[in-house]
C-alpha cells in the first residue's frame, strides 16, 4: 500500500492564536503566569493512497496457511476502510482532527498503478463565505479523470468504482452513478467483482 502525502485544496493561511495560562500554587501564593503563541494552520485535504494486489502471487504466498480468497478480500477492505476513517494523532489534546472525509472515491483498474489526480488542485480552490467546496472539487477532479483516460486511451481502463459522500453539498454529476449509501457497500462493490489479474484499489 502506498500513500501519497495529503495537501489541502485550497490556500491555507496560518493562524497565530495567543493564549494565556495561569498557574496557582497554594505554597507560594502568587501563582505563575505564561502568555504563549502556537502557529496553527487548518485545511481541507485530497488523500491518495494505492493498493496492488496480483491475486496469483498472494496465493502463492498463502499456500498452507488455509487463508481462501474471500479472507484476502476481506483483509483488503479493513486495510481500505481504516485508511479512510484514520485521523492525525498529533497533538490531539489540543488540535482534535475528528473530521472524516466529505468525499471518497474508490476505483479499480485490472493491472498497474491508476492516475493519481493531484493535478486537480494545482490551482486553489477560492473558499467563499457561504460557499461550499465540494461541488467545484468533485468537477476538478471529474475533469482531470475524464481528460486523462480520454487523451492517455485508457492503457489502464477503470473497471470498477465506487463512491460516498456526505451530502453536505452536491457532487458533480459524473460520480452519481457511483454513488453507494455506505462505505462498506462502497469498498465491497470495488472488490468483490472477479478478475483475472491483478486488480490494484485506489
Amino acid at each position: 500500500m502506498a500513500i501519497a502525502p495529503a495537501f489541502t485544496i485550497h490556500e491555507a493561511h496560518l493562524t497565530p492564536p495567543t493564549f494565556t495560562a495561569t498557574e496557582t500554587y497554594e505554597k507560594a501564593g502568587t501563582g505563575a503566569a505564561h502568555m504563549g503563541q502556537l502557529t496553527v494552520v487548518s485545511g481541507i485535504f485530497y488523500r491518495f493512497a494505492y493498493i496492488y494486489i496480483s491475486p496469483d502471487q498472494v496465493f502463492e504466498n498463502l499456500q498452507g496457511t488455509g487463508w481462501t480468497r474471500q479472507e484476502m478480500l476481506d483483509g483488503i477492505a479493513r486495510a481500505i476502510k481504516t485508511f479512510l476513517i484514520s485521523l492525525p494523532r498529533g497533538m490531539e489534546t489540543n488540535f482534535p482532527h475528528y473530521c472524516y472525509p466529505d468525499f471518497v472515491l474508490l476505483i479499480r483498474r485490472p493491472a498497474g498503478p491508476g492516475c493519481i489526480l493531484h493535478q486537480a488542485f494545482i490551482d486553489p480552490i477560492p473558499l467563499r463565505l457561504g460557499t461550499h467546496y465540494l461541488p467545484e472539487a468533485t468537477r476538478r477532479l471529474a475533469e482531470t479523470l475524464r481528460l486523462i483516460e480520454e487523451r492517455y486511451k485508457a492503457p489502464n481502463p477503470i473497471e470498477n468504482a465506487a463512491c460516498l459522500h456526505t451530502g453536505l453539498a452536491k457532487i458533480d454529476p459524473f460520480f452519481e452513478p457511483y454513488l453507494k449509501q455506505d462505505l462498506d457497500e462502497a469498498i465491497n462493490t470495488v472488490l468483490n467483482k472477479e478478475v483475472p489479474d491483478a486488480h490494484p484499489a485506489h
